[in-house]
């Protein structure tokens, strides 16, 4: 009712209070349970909640001595060999000097066979940081999780990775790009660029807070680990074909160059019984190199 000059209006009835009150609490109930809902579904999906799992898809290169394996005849001078029993594929970069500023691939996400679950996982990404100095890493990339799908997540690690709630089959094509205090990027700020280019999904933000470690780049398929430095089975992911695969130096003016021009190095996956679970075959001359599943691994206690 319209206040009149000079004229008080009724107070309002105790049934009309009543009722508003009760409309009141019935969408704070409702907003409640969304939000809850929302929450709970944000956090099993950051932390890999998967079968009561709950998983990083770092948490520390896992090395094997460098004597461990042997240097394959006609591998390029450029090239060392490494074991990990967690990471399979290619990382560039000494230790030493200005080290990376970017890091971009593309790959397709692997049309996996046998066994998926909780306890078999594949994820494919690209990198900087993680293997030299403090261990930070600033990492893109796509997870297959137990569902059966690939989720696309980006992490700083040692922060837990993000995951997004979209998922995409098999066979679909990727293209991720990770760089540090560049361009557009702002000072001091982390930038992360993954699209999907068979469907078109495209990720780009920017992060602040930790600093990769600059001193490396990589192009990686990794087992994920769990609590306790544990790591997952592998899943059979039979094979991803890598391209594009370029770097960076963190220098003024430098250009994008493939990963033979720097000092490189090809890794090896490996259970801790010596069985190879995954490993790439050569460089190729145009930048590109195809990574194998060789084995589950009897290993995995997650």
């Amino acid at each position: 009712m319209r206040n009149v000059p000079g004229v008080r209006s009724a107070p309002p009835s105790p049934q009309w209070i009543g009722s508003v009150f009760l409309m009141l609490l019935a969408i704070s109930v409702f907003l409640f349970s969304v939000t809850a809902s929302f929450a709970h579904n944000l956090d099993a999906l950051n932390r890999f909640s998967d079968g009561g799992h709950d998983f990083g898809l770092h948490g520390g290169i896992h090395k094997i001595a460098p004597n461990v394996i042997g240097i394959p005849a006609g591998m390029s001078p450029k090239t060392s060999f490494q074991g990990s029993y967690n990471w399979s594929g290619f990382f560039v970069g000494t230790g030493s000097g200005n080290g990376f500023k970017e890091v971009t691939g593309n790959w397709n996400t692997p049309c996996t066979l046998g066994t998926i679950n909780s306890n078999h996982i594949t994820a494919e990404w690209v990198g900087l940081g993680g293997y030299y100095g403090n261990g930070n890493l600033l990492q893109t990339g796509t997870v297959l999780l137990s569902d059966g799908r690939f989720h696309i997540f980006y992490e700083l690690f040692p922060n837990p990775p993000i995951i997004t709630n979209q998922s995409f089959s098999c066979g679909n094509a990727f293209t991720a790009e990770v760089d540090y205090n560049f361009i557009s990027t702002g000072t001091n700020k982390n930038h992360v660029y993954i699209k999907n280019t068979t469907t078109g999904f495209t990720l780009d933000t920017t992060l602040g807070g930790l600093q990769p470690d600059l001193e490396s780049a990589e192009w990686i398929d990794e087992r994920p680990s769990c609590g306790g430095g544990n790591v997952t089975d592998l899943a059979n992911f039979h094979y991803v074909n890598w391209s594009n695969t370029l770097a960076r130096p963190n220098f003024a003016g430098g250009a994008y160059w493939g990963i033979g021009t720097f000092v490189n190095t090809n890794l090896s996956m490996q259970d801790h019984s010596g069985n190879v679970l995954a490993h790439p075959d050569g460089l190729k001359a145009n930048n590109t190199f195809t990574d194998r599943w060789y084995n589950t691994g009897n290993d995995g206690h997650c």
